[in-house]
């Protein structure tokens, strides 16, 4: 542990440098920004913070990359993971994932993530509802009216085709 935290601490010290070499600064916040998702690493989050606060030093862009993560790496579970044992985790990322709507740096987020051609699929996920429960598959139908409400005529033009699909597959 105390070895993690020096390498914390040396990337805080040298952040300011790293912020000059666009590559090193990629790499770095590659390492910083899933490491400041990591529960199991929260005690060097001070040090990440501040490192992620130098090298990103506008805050909504620092908030979007973390959403960033957090979306692509929660998206693959809540398409491919889909059991009756994980539907309760799965209800908390969908309620996350409706949360981060309401801040702007969360729909950059979103825009980022779910642009053309970047491999995520907002259908998808509401393609593996029909295999959940109820109250699991009601979230994510609450989770879609939200997302139209806030994209109506983007999103709905990529939606309604899975839209129609789903209501045939539901009744």
């Amino acid at each position: 542990m105390m070895l993690a935290y020096s390498a914390a601490k040396l990337l805080e010290v040298g952040a300011s440098k790293l912020a000059d070499n666009p590559e090193l600064m990629n790499k770095t916040l590659d390492l910083v920004v899933p490491a400041l998702t990591d529960g199991r690493l929260e005690f060097m989050s001070e040090t990440l913070a501040a490192t992620l606060n130098t090298l990103v030093p506008q805050p909504q862009k620092a908030e979007q990359l973390i959403h960033e993560h957090i979306l692509k790496t929660t998206y693959t579970v809540l398409v491919d993971h889909l059991q009756p044992s994980t539907e309760k985790t799965l209800k908390h990322l969908v309620k996350y994932w409706e949360k981060i709507l309401e801040r702007p740096a969360g729909r950059l987020a979103y825009e980022t993530v779910f642009a053309d051609n970047s491999g995520y699929s907002l259908g998808k996920i509401l393609l593996s509802a029909p295999n959940a429960r109820n109250p699991y598959a009601e979230r994510v139908i609450k989770y879609v009216c939200c997302i139209l409400n806030l994209f109506p005529f983007i999103i709905t033009l990529l939606l309604c085709p899975i839209i129609l699909s789903f209501i045939i597959i539901v009744s």
